[in-house]
């Protein structure tokens, strides 16, 4: 596809520590256990699309990264932020996904 972006592994990393200060925020400001889970699920979603971009850029887990990266981006995207929280969200968004 033409003008597309490639994966940058370092926006998720950056985008998996921005996960897990939110969640540790979340679980500090007393955080109900499904607002937990939902912020949890979203990073373990990004550290698979971390571990998959280690890989072989021919690989079929290399591929599946993106698909990893959305998944953890729209989890994360569907949890209620504050707006200055939600801003930040978008953010790590645009510079995760290609």
């Amino acid at each position: 596809m033409p003008g597309r972006r490639e994966i940058q592994p370092l926006a998720v990393r950056d985008a998996l520590g921005f996960v897990r200060l939110l969640y540790e925020a979340e679980r500090a400001g007393g955080a109900d256990t499904a607002r937990l889970a939902r912020i949890a699920e979203a990073g373990r979603a990004l550290s698979t699309a971390a571990k998959y971009l280690r890989l072989e850029p021919d690989s079929m887990g290399y591929r599946a990264a993106p698909e990893q990266i959305r998944k953890g981006m729209e989890q994360l995207s569907a949890v209620p932020w504050p707006a200055n929280v939600g801003e930040l969200v978008k953010a790590a968004r645009r510079r995760a996904l290609p």
